[in-house]
């Protein structure tokens, strides 16, 4: 009783604080989610740096496509690695300019004081942890508190975790599947596999240099990915694509050393990646294999939840399907799953107490 008047004193007092702030910080991309305003912007997670100078001259997308296109001194710098900080003193200044850029973006003026709450992978340190909310509190942040990545991804996708039946989510994405089975707000399983969208992507570089001695860039074997993989059909969402497709693709030939256009099928594109889709569903497998009988069934009958960009891959719930004999299913609006768990979260802070990580100054 006296714990939880706490958290409602303490909740009502942050209520009147400026500004209450998710970010999803993920290796590939960064969302901003403002309370009563909902996702503001993504950007990926990526810097342009001058070595001369250590000066920052591009953030975000404007980075990104400078990608292959940069002379020596300028370097193309990813702050965040598996999800954990890698260069803090760039992922400070990225950082600080998503958050002022988002609140700017609704006219609150500056965001110092701002309260963060701040999806961390599952298996993060202590240290990393740390490392993390010590960043955001130079930046200007009152409180800080640390989410992890598969409980925002289940609030995200609206799944029962304080069920006393178990529930299973699979958060694909890009660094790391989080596989992770909850009951009664507990994991009763979790694990990570390093496997997700960059070794998607490195793997299809590899397939087509090796099947036509052509080179081309991440950007190009990503948006190859994407493109063949899965169809568009509105700038915040995806579906799975169930017919063949391809793409024509420009690289450099290895032979010539000059520009060439290929196309590829759909059909290189999976073979590419269906190893890994192998591992991530027999993991699965031997996850409800080693279940408590109860919670198996429990799986087996509420199916299994695909969450993050990788759900999106054609097939892959097929895949799962046929390795587990149960019911799969890709969450509404995949992508964004994270990080609206993340922007529950930060609008009801007492809610999910007894999940976050707090630290003091």
């Amino acid at each position: 009783m006296g714990l939880n008047s706490f958290w409602r004193r303490f909740w009502s007092a942050l209520s009147g604080s400026k500004h209450l702030i998710a970010i999803d910080l993920g290796s590939a991309n960064t969302t901003i989610y403002l309370a009563n305003h909902g996702i503001v912007l993504t950007e990926p997670t990526v810097l342009a740096q001058d070595v001369k100078n250590e000066k920052v001259v591009a953030i975000g997308e404007t980075a990104k496509q400078m990608l292959g296109r940069t002379p020596d001194h300028i370097q193309i710098i990813r702050p965040v690695n598996q999800g954990v900080v890698s260069d803090p003193t760039l992922l400070e200044i990225y950082l600080k300019h998503l958050i002022d850029q988002a609140v700017d973006k609704i006219g609150y003026g500056q965001s110092a004081g701002f309260v963060a709450v701040v999806t961390i992978p599952s298996g993060a340190t202590q240290v990393d942890s740390r490392a993390l909310q010590q960043l955001l509190f130079k930046i200007g942040a009152s409180k800080v508190f640390l989410l992890p990545q598969i409980y925002a991804a289940a609030i995200g996708a609206k799944i029962p975790f304080r069920d006393i039946r178990g529930q299973m989510i699979v958060q694909l994405g890009e660094s790391s599947t989080e596989i992770g089975v909850f009951s009664l707000s507990n994991t009763v399983y979790l694990e990570t596999l390093p496997i997700g969208g960059a070794k998607f992507t490195q793997n299809i570089t590899q397939a087509i240099r090796d099947e036509f001695n052509l080179l081309i860039g991440a950007t190009t074997a990503e948006d190859a990915k994407i493109r063949v993989l899965a169809n568009s059909t509105s700038s915040s969402s995806l579906t799975l694509s169930r017919e063949k497709q391809s793409v024509m693709i420009r690289g450099r030939d290895l032979n010539t050393g000059l520009p060439r256009t290929i196309q590829i099928d759909q059909s290189l594109i999976q073979e590419a990646i269906a190893k890994d889709l192998v591992e991530i569903a027999s993991t699965i497998k031997k996850c409800v294999e080693g279940l408590p009988p109860e919670i198996a069934v429990d799986i087996h009958d509420n199916g299994i939840n695909l969450s993050g960009g990788g759900a999106l891959i054609a097939d892959l719930d097929d895949v799962v399907t046929r390795f587990l004999e149960t019911n799969v299913v890709v969450v509404s609006d995949p992508i964004t799953a994270v990080i609206r768990g993340c922007g529950a979260v930060v609008e009801n802070i007492p809610l999910y107490q007894d999940i976050l990580q707090n630290y003091t100054l």
